[in-house]
């Protein structure tokens, strides 16, 4: 049985805690929110274009078990866009990071 799923998996389950700014990588979690952000976006070709994806038969379930940590990515981004949440240190040692993430969010 194929588990690359845990590689995805794991780091999400981790987020359930929802620790402080100063224990927490912006730009670690804003790549997770835009890969997130994609999922929907895959979905929908999946489902226009079925004669193409019918032969990758675990795509579509892969797709549908991450879906559902899509509310996790406006978690994250809700998380940094709050001023308070930015002026935590790690937020700042990174800010050359975090504005490369910005860029495909919202303003950070």
């Amino acid at each position: 049985m194929d588990n690359s799923h845990e590689i995805i998996w794991g780091p999400i389950h981790a987020l359930r805690a929802w620790p402080p700014a100063e224990y927490r990588l912006a730009f670690r979690e804003l790549g997770l929110s835009i890969g997130l952000s994609a999922v929907e976006r895959l979905h929908k070709g999946i489902e226009e274009n079925p004669n193409i994806f019918c032969q990758i038969s675990s795509l579509n379930q892969r797709v549908e078990d991450l879906r559902k940590f899509m509310p996790h990515g406006e978690i994250i981004e809700q998380f940094w866009m709050d001023n308070k949440n930015r002026q935590a240190r790690t937020c700042i040692e990174h800010r050359e990071i975090n504005m490369g993430n910005a860029h495909n969010q919202t303003d950070f």
